[in-house]
């Protein structure tokens, strides 16, 4: 298996690659959410890359993007229509490690 693309997160202003797939957990619990591809890509077999951020005013942790590796009509917002100015991420409660 090859390796997989990390998420990206952002925490203080910095950005950093994310050991783990959060967003997959969501996708779980709600599968009529998960973008259909047409094309696959062995160095990211999730076919998107999620993007994340730790927000100091609250200290929460929010999916604010994602860039699609593989090939699909579907996009972040048609996704998530409310996450103009991203999506709380209360499904969230796992430790997140950032290979850094």
């Amino acid at each position: 298996m090859s390796a997989q693309m990390y998420d990206k997160i952002t925490f203080n202003e910095d950005e950093y690659g994310l050991a783990a797939t959060p967003l997959e957990k969501y996708f779980a619990a709600n599968p009529e959410f998960r973008p259909k591809f047409n094309s696959f890509n062995t160095g990211c077999m999730r076919g998107y890359v999620a993007r994340w951020e730790i927000r100091a005013q609250d200290n929460r942790l929010y999916l604010v993007g994602m860039d699609m590796v593989c090939e699909t009509d579907a996009t972040f917002s048609s996704i998530f229509p409310e996450g103009r100015n991203g999506v709380f991420a209360e499904w969230v409660s796992d430790r997140l490690v950032c290979p850094y």
